[in-house]
């Protein structure tokens, strides 16, 4: 069977390129406001304690707080894997396969942050009650559920921001080979993943605030970029083929 002659032209994306880039940025900058709520509604809720009884009197005094921590950090997550799959839309045409590896790096952080988010919300569920200080004092059975749950609750925070690192890490190999923005800030991003692998060192408690707060400022550094100037590839809208 012959083909026709005049084939139905395709149809044009919604989205060029370059609203991809604006768009990514931002959820970029959004994901990082996000997580400034988180970092200030946690440090006001007192609750990272050393002790279980003390860490559950703050999540009950503090409960507003908390919960707001958990509910910012839930958004965040929601936020990164948003940008983790346009960050693949606008870098797979320099490198597909780094591109890829950054994005799904990023899109597994996203997950174990909901995780550890709907953990936060659970303890913030279970002890959003003023807890009676005799109570916290001589029962087990008030501190069963945070005994059960805070540990995976920190575990999962520190697998998705060792999965950032990583996808940092291979997002910057892009950047810096590939050259779709100015490859500094390529050779930046692996000094900033080096600094987040620190955060399973429960001593380095110092390296876990430069290599977050370094996330973030990066971040913002690519987010403006991108809505800027753009990658190479960058064209009008009213150009995409």
């Amino acid at each position: 069977m012959q083909a026709s002659p005049n084939p139905e032209p395709r149809k044009r994306e919604i989205l060029s390129l370059r609203d991809v880039e604006r768009l990514t940025a931002a959820l970029l900058v959004l994901y990082c406001i996000a997580q400034v709520i988180t970092i200030v509604t946690r440090i006001a809720s007192s609750a990272d304690q050393p002790d279980a009884m003390f860490s559950i009197a703050m999540i009950s005094a503090n409960h507003t707080a908390y919960l707001a921590s958990k509910v910012a950090n839930m958004a965040a997550a929601f936020l990164l894997l948003g940008a983790g799959v346009l960050l693949y839309l606008v870098f797979s045409a320099h490198d597909r396969a780094l591109s890829l590896v950054a994005a799904s790096l990023l899109v597994t952080a996203a997950i174990f942050w909901m995780y550890s988010s709907l953990a936060g919300l659970a303890l913030a569920e279970v002890y959003g009650k003023p807890v009676p200080e005799t109570a916290v004092l001589t029962s087990n059975t008030e501190q069963f559920a945070f005994h059960a749950i805070e540990p995976v609750r920190a575990m999962a925070g520190r697998v998705g921001f060792t999965a950032v690192a990583l996808g940092l890490a291979a997002l910057g190999a892009l950047i810096a080979l590939a050259g779709p923005l100015p490859r500094w800030l390529g050779w930046t991003a692996w000094a900033v993943a080096i600094a987040m692998f620190f955060i399973w060192d429960p001593e380095a408690t110092a390296m876990h605030r430069v290599g977050g707060g370094a996330l973030l400022v990066w971040l913002l550094a690519l987010a403006g970029l991108l809505a800027w100037k753009g990658t190479q590839n960058s064209f009008p809208k009213d150009e995409n083929p």
